[in-house]
């Protein structure tokens, strides 16, 4: 399963292949991992959201057991 996401100037890059999607937890300064970067046409520009394949998926649970339990913070915004 693929997820879009994006908004102007706050998406993925050239050379992110392979990093996290965060989302926030709700009410805490926490996130976790929900997707994993793909592709995407530019950095962060309007009407071109980046593609992430979905963590949720039994395959990546199955390849990767634990990798995802831990929650990470975006460090770079585009722009």
């Amino acid at each position: 399963m693929e997820i879009c996401a994006g908004a102007e100037g706050k998406d993925s890059c050239q050379g992110d292949s392979g990093g996290p999607l965060p989302r926030a937890v709700p009410g805490r300064e926490r996130y976790y991992q929900i997707g994993i970067v793909s592709r995407g046409a530019g950095c962060g520009e309007q009407g071109g959201p980046g593609t992430y394949a979905s963590t949720s998926s039994a395959r990546f649970r199955d390849t990767w057991p634990g990798a995802f339990e831990k929650a990470h913070e975006p460090t770079s915004q585009a722009g």
